[in-house]
């Protein structure tokens, strides 16, 4: 049960109290006016920081298998239907991760909504911007001409199906723990640090998931095409169990490269961690950089 003070004799009474019990007070006019301001402006934050995370995530996957199928065309390399769907299932697997964290984030600041709710919030994390592009399309008198294609259509229902059950999963996670730190519940502050914080790290984490991005379709790419050349042994054990590493590795780095991320934003929240100063230069600064470097050291195309 949530409690606050009575703001004449200080006393613990509940947060939906109109009285106070001990002396009282009429408290709904004074403490509403004075709570709804503060709670419009966070709240206000939140909501626009969390479609920042949305726009700048999850259409990263497919800028990317954008740029390669282009890449492809331009160096005549023929990639067969196959090999598409292959790839483009990455699409679907990003969509499903982007909404376990995003949905997950929504649902930590804002606790004891039905399901269907965090579930909306997932498809509209994903589609605000695209919804956004139809209605001034509308407005401008322009319409949709002519008719989707059914790959269209089946695509959006795969990406429906992924952001609904990254969303359901993403909320049931965070359902079985509390805020870690009281500013998360009153200021929605993450771990006890800033939407600020957290908007320059996720800013200093773009980099490297570009790098990762990149490095995940050249893999999936490579596992296609050995599975489109060899489709008579793709079932024996041992080339099943190579292709699935190949396929692995990209989300084991994906993973890895959150952890140490992680290790920065400990270092930065213990002010008296070791080598505190170098952990945060190195995993907050050093890692960004270096994926922005290597393209330049490496003169030539990510893909080929």
């Amino acid at each position: 049960m949530d409690l606050i003070k009575c703001s004449k004799c200080n006393k613990d009474i509940r947060a939906d109290a109109k009285f106070c019990g001990f002396c009282g007070t009429h408290l709904l006019t004074v403490r509403v006016a004075k709570t709804s301001s503060r709670s419009f402006k966070q709240i206000s934050f939140a909501v626009l920081f969390l479609l920042y995370l949305s726009i700048s995530y999850f259409p990263s996957i497919g800028q990317v298998i954008g740029d390669f199928y282009e890449r492809s065309l331009e160096l005549k390399i023929y990639i067969s239907g196959f090999q598409r769907h292959f790839i483009d299932v990455l699409i679907y697997i990003y969509d499903f991760i982007c909404s376990i964290f995003f949905v997950g984030l929504f649902a930590y600041w804002f606790r004891g909504l039905r399901i269907w709710k965090y579930l909306l919030i997932g498809l509209l994390m994903k589609y605000w911007f695209a919804l956004l592009m139809i209605a001034i399309a509308i407005f401008k008198g322009q319409s949709a001409a002519g008719i989707w294609p059914e790959s269209f259509l089946f695509m959006l229902a795969f990406q429906t199906t992924a952001v609904l059950t990254g969303a359901f999963i993403g909320t049931k996670i965070v359902s079985g723990f509390g805020y870690s730190d009281e500013r998360d519940k009153t200021d929605f502050f993450f771990y006890g640090l800033s939407k600020r914080f957290w908007l320059i790290i996720t800013i200093a984490y773009n980099p490297i998931l570009q790098f990762l991005d990149k490095l995940t379709v050249f893999a999936f790419f490579t596992a296609s095409k050995s599975i489109n050349d060899n489709w008579s042994v793709f079932f024996s054990k041992g080339y099943l169990f190579g292709v699935l590493i190949a396929v692995l590795i990209p989300f084991v780095l994906l993973a890895v490269s959150l952890k140490l991320f992680v290790i920065g934003i400990e270092a930065v929240k213990n002010k008296t961690a070791k080598f505190r100063k170098l952990k945060i230069a190195v995993f907050l600064i050093g890692m960004p950089l270096l994926t922005i470097l290597i393209p330049l050291i490496r003169n030539r195309t990510w893909f080929f």
